[in-house]
């Protein structure tokens, strides 16, 4: 679930820049919400699991546009949430 939460949520219009502490602090409670129910209804959530995830899509650029800094900024901030 996070694997689509966090593209889909730097690609969100409303999310222009990536050093915006408004727009960041939304993005970081879109992914609370898709997080929280992995966290407390599971009980077999391994926060290693998550942790690895997110920080191998750090490692990558953005698939639809590779060139564009500002989308691959965006995409960075969200995984450092």
């Amino acid at each position: 679930m996070m694997v689509f939460a966090v593209p889909v949520l730097a690609h969100d219009p409303a999310f222009i820049t990536y050093d915006n502490v408004p727009q960041l602090k939304m993005v970081k409670q879109c992914l609370w919400f898709v997080l929280e129910p992995l966290i407390t209804r599971n009980d077999f959530y391994c926060y290693g699991f998550y942790k690895s995830l997110v920080e191998r899509m750090k490692m990558h650029k953005d698939a639809l546009n590779e060139m564009d800094d500002s989308m691959n900024y965006k995409l960075w901030a969200t995984c450092d949430l």
